[in-house]
């Protein structure tokens, strides 16, 4: 399960890079999308309240392997990370079929 979690954060950053090549047409652009997001996902991850819903909770995984947390404390960010990745993915689909390639 913690590798799940590990796997799905690689999911929702990937979707969220394809997300970015279609909004910016250089590869700084996508870089500086990508980690503009993840960097206030992660500053965000820092309130507690907003924590369990973030998809950057999904890098502490680790504390399952160790036995010191329980799976049902991810189980949120792991829908958010998921619903994000869809929508994400659909958005740029959408945004493609919309663009000019020169």
């Amino acid at each position: 399960f913690s590798a799940f979690c590990v796997y799905l954060l690689g999911l929702w950053l990937l979707s969220l890079m394809m997300f970015m090549s279609i909004l910016f047409d250089s590869a700084a652009g996508v870089t500086v999308g990508t980690g503009a997001v993840f960097f206030v996902s992660y500053m965000l991850s820092m309130v507690p309240d907003l924590q369990k819903y973030l998809p950057t909770k999904l890098m502490e995984a680790s504390v399952l392997l160790s036995g010191t947390g329980v799976a049902k404390d991810f189980y949120l960010a792991l829908g958010v990370a998921g619903v994000l990745s869809v929508v994400q993915l659909a958005g740029a689909i959408v945004l493609f079929n919309r663009k000019k390639l020169y």
